[in-house]
């Protein structure tokens, strides 16, 4: 089975596969046989008239239908993500173009035309490389009505909605993380970071029924197990760690986490499994998550031991971002520190160009978001998050409370400020 007969299969019976057919827009040009050219004009034109890929049984039957004359694979033989088999299919067509212009190359060489030989080889590599990112390039005139089309296709089916995090002002700022979007949150240590995070990896699996992948670099999975036990249960943290729960607790909160045995998965990963950003891509691929959480990335691995820390946090982050959230076309939500310095600074809060190791995660980033407060009464009750940088220069902050304690326990919603009545019952 050929890798464009695979990658059609895989829009049609993926998960993801109507999403990834309209970020990765296929063009015919990227299918080299017949069979291919015939599935993949099927599957466009089924796309275009009623706005969702066909099944594979659809298109199974239209091939009989019609007579197509070839025989196609069963619905289950391409368990890869889109992504994967278009790769595959890019550099299919970057072989078989460099495989024809060296024979073009040779014919000119033979003929005694080297200046020429060089004109072409060197307009052969410019075309290559445009057509390898032409996924990144536009040309209004030409795909402004299809990439209008397409995006109002997935809002009228609700698809445009991406990852929340449950806070409306953050969530109404953005309209939902998507494909390639890469989310850091900073803050000095034991300010909240993994409190956060977890808290919008939480809400991306209860409420927005996704799978999330979190990672931590810094706590073990039981520690991560526990916190999230306490935001599900709604039940003290501190209770859990120590064992100190009323029968009653206990009995409340087993029933409730042995009633997720039923539920989408929720993955969490021991930063010692994955301490490298091709060991992430491997557990990805395994594991088919919705979005990604990497807790201190900062501490991840890089396979080149030669590079110092500075240089093997800027790496990292630009391949999260590169072959993670736009190669995979997943969220990723991604915890760093401020520098020490931060904390020191006499002229206005710690920003961007605080963070830690490089400025790469500030620059990368699709937004930041800052966790900045002093230790004080106040942050007792709330702490405010902080906006740095977002997609389009959206600055700004918000509140979320910051309740660990019965009978408002593991609250980390969006702060609302209490009215009369309540502060005299508080």
């Amino acid at each position: 089975m050929s890798h464009g007969i695979k990658l059609l299969l895989a829009f049609c019976e993926h998960e993801t596969g109507f999403k990834e057919f309209l970020r990765l827009a296929p063009s015919a040009d990227e299918f080299r046989t017949e069979a291919e050219k015939v599935v993949f004009g099927f599957v466009a034109d089924h796309t275009s008239k009623f706005g969702a890929v066909p099944k594979w049984a659809t298109v199974v039957e239209e091939g009989k239908k019609q007579d197509w004359g070839f025989v196609l694979p069963a619905a289950n033989e391409a368990p890869e993500p889109p992504a994967y088999y278009h790769e595959k299919v890019i550099e299919r067509r970057i072989h078989y173009s460099l495989k024809d212009a060296g024979q073009q190359l040779q014919n000119l060489l033979n003929n005694g035309n080297p200046l020429q030989a060089l004109d072409f080889l060197s307009n052969t590599v410019q075309k290559l490389q445009l057509r390898q990112y032409q996924n990144q390039l536009m040309n209004y005139a030409t795909d402004a009505a299809g990439v209008i089309k397409a995006d109002l296709m997935q809002m009228a089916l609700g698809t445009q909605l991406g990852l929340n995090f449950g806070w409306p002002y953050l969530d109404g700022m953005t309209g939902g993380l998507g494909p390639g979007d890469v989310v850091s949150i900073i803050g000095r240590p034991a300010q909240g970071k993994t409190f956060v995070l977890l808290y919008g990896a939480y809400h991306h699996w209860n409420v927005q029924q996704g799978i999330p992948l979190v990672i931590s670099m810094e706590m073990r999975n039981t520690i991560i197990t526990q916190r999230l036990a306490a935001m599900d249960s709604k039940i003290a943290l501190t209770h859990i760690k120590t064992g100190q729960l009323a029968k009653k607790q206990y009995q409340s909160m087993m029933a409730k986490l042995q009633g997720n045995a039923g539920r989408q998965p929720f993955y969490i990963v021991d930063g010692r499994l994955a301490t490298t950003v091709t060991q992430v891509k491997m557990l990805i691929n395994q594991l088919k998550p919705s979005s990604v959480w990497i807790d201190g990335a900062y501490l991840m691995s890089h396979e080149n031991k030669k590079l110092n820390r500075w240089e093997k946090v800027t790496d990292n982050a630009e391949r999260l971002k590169g072959e993670i959230a736009e190669g995979l076309g997943l969220p990723t939500i991604i915890s760093y520190q401020f520098n020490r310095m931060a904390t020191q600074k006499k002229h206005g809060p710690p920003g961007v160009e605080d963070i830690a190791y490089t400025d790469a995660i500030g620059q990368l980033s699709s937004l930041v978001l800052g966790m900045m407060q002093e230790e004080s009464i106040e942050t007792m009750r709330k702490r405010t998050i902080s906006i740095l940088k977002g997609r389009s220069g959206e600055i700004g902050q918000f509140d979320i409370n910051w309740s660990f304690k019965h009978p408002d326990a593991m609250n980390f919603s969006q702060w609302v400020e209490p009215t009369i009545a309540e502060l005299s019952y508080m």
